[in-house]
């Protein structure tokens, strides 16, 4: 599942979630602009320590990141 934020004209990235056949256990994968791609190992970023593998979490962590 990809989380994106639409601002203005464009949609702009922010994380994607991963379904590991747990609703409650999600891999968490936030979009670096610097790479142009998703980073499931960078961990150093405002709102990381959210990500508890819930989609809320994840929502949260993302906001903080992209606000």
């Amino acid at each position: 599942m990809y989380l994106d934020r639409q601002e203005f004209d464009s949609v702009e990235p922010i994380c994607r979630l991963e379904y590991t056949g747990d609703i409650k256990d999600w891999k968490f994968a936030i979009y670096k602009y610097s790479s142009q791609g998703y980073d499931p190992e960078e961990c150093f970023f405002p709102g990381a320590e959210l990500v508890d593998g819930s989609i809320r979490a994840a929502m949260k962590a993302g906001n903080l990141a992209y606000p």
